[in-house]
């Protein structure tokens, strides 16, 4: 079972990329002078960092009680932030258009995380 420590770990190798994916943006990426590129990588970076702050509070809930819900919400949390912010950077950065059908999925990943981690919390 993936251990507490192991998503704190997770949660700050995530947030580090989301700031540093954050500023790639706001420095580096062409085409970000069009208003839709910019909302979404805004968008992206948003939930990224978000999200990021989120496993972070599970990751140090599982080292304090360990719980199956939790690491599941865990999992979901990290492939989301994946899947739909990665998507999002992979189109607006490198015009990988094919990567942002993704997105939808990283979301819902997202949305479930949150009810599985309110069940979880619930169980325990």
């Amino acid at each position: 079972m993936m251990g507490g420590r192991f998503v704190v770990i997770l949660a700050g190798l995530t947030g580090f990329t989301g700031v540093v994916l954050a500023a790639i943006g706001a420095h580096a990426v062409p085409g970000m002078d069009d208003p839709a590129n910019y909302r979404a990588w805004q968008s992206a970076s948003l939930l990224h960092l978000v999200h990021s702050l989120v496993l972070l509070m599970v990751g140090i809930r599982l080292q304090q009680a360990p719980s199956r819900g939790l690491v599941l919400a865990a999992g979901m949390l990290f492939l989301g932030i994946v899947l739909f912010s990665g998507s999002i950077y992979a189109r607006v950065a490198l015009g990988i258009e094919s990567t942002f059908n993704l997105a939808p999925t990283g979301g819902l990943l997202l949305m479930v995380a949150w009810l599985v981690m309110v069940f979880g919390w619930l169980r325990d």
